[in-house]
């Protein structure tokens, strides 16, 4: 299961951002899903990444793995998707650090090697 709540920011009397809202509220079960709230807000039509293999699904390919995706896909400053709850998450991935030891000489260097 995968719960999404879609959210827009909310502004104070200056216009400033003063938090968020929560449009709505996605629950998919396997092929199965429940919204609550703003319905207009969820294009079950719209095509999304696959996180686990990288390929692009729609909601009747695999429902789960399409609201994984949506939240990836949906950031924009005025409307975005948060996952909430997911009962089989991603596993998280571990980048190393590359270390160079002087930046600055080390593009001084390849600036002169591609000059020639």
């Amino acid at each position: 299961m995968v719960v999404l709540d879609f959210r827009r920011p909310t502004r104070d009397e200056a216009g400033h951002v003063a938090g968020f809202e929560t449009l709505a509220r996605l629950t998919v079960d396997g092929q199965e899903a429940n919204i609550e709230g703003d319905e207009t807000v969820v294009d079950f039509e719209q095509r999304a990444l696959n996180l686990r293999n990288g390929e692009t699904i729609s909601f009747s390919d695999d429902g789960e793995e399409w609201a994984r995706g949506i939240a990836a896909a949906c950031r924009t400053p005025y409307l975005w998707a948060e996952i909430a709850e997911d009962s089989d998450p991603l596993p998280d991935v571990s980048i190393e650090a590359v270390e160079i030891a002087d930046p600055a000489t080390h593009a001084a260097q390849n600036s002169a090697a591609a000059l020639g």
